[in-house]
């Protein structure tokens, strides 16, 4: 099976990115949601940029997979920030209201920024 997550770091951030343009199928959701809700382990407190900037689909289990990471993160001092949502899926996160849970920014740049500041994400 084709490894969809990759994960590496930065410095201080934790960098994550998809090799398919579907994130998600039911073939793969298990592995990905586990390795993703792993980062929320762990000293120090995760900061963790998600980039979608190849994803074309998003299987709803992604969202709450997102929203548990974000808050797992957020209980121990950490931040999520995602990156490079093409207009279809920032649409899905506006119609959801997920931008009110989750951190979104188009540019990864400032994603990168907001991580390392002091500023809540």
């Amino acid at each position: 099976m084709l490894d969809e997550l990759n994960i590496s770091q930065e410095t201080d951030l934790t960098i994550v990115t998809f090799a398919t343009q579907t994130v998600l199928d039911l073939a793969t959701s298990d592995d990905v949601a586990r390795r993703l809700l792993a980062l929320a382990n762990g000293p120090p407190p995760p900061r963790v940029l998600i980039d979608f900037h190849d994803v074309r689909f998003l299987a709803s289990r992604m969202l709450g997979v997102l929203v548990d990471l974000t808050r797992k993160a957020q209980a121990v001092g950490g931040k999520v920030v995602l990156c490079g949502l093409k207009p279809e899926l920032r649409g899905i996160f506006q119609v959801t209201r997920l931008e009110r849970l989750l951190k979104v920014v188009q540019d990864p740049d400032k994603a990168r920024a907001l991580l390392r500041s002091g500023a809540s994400a």
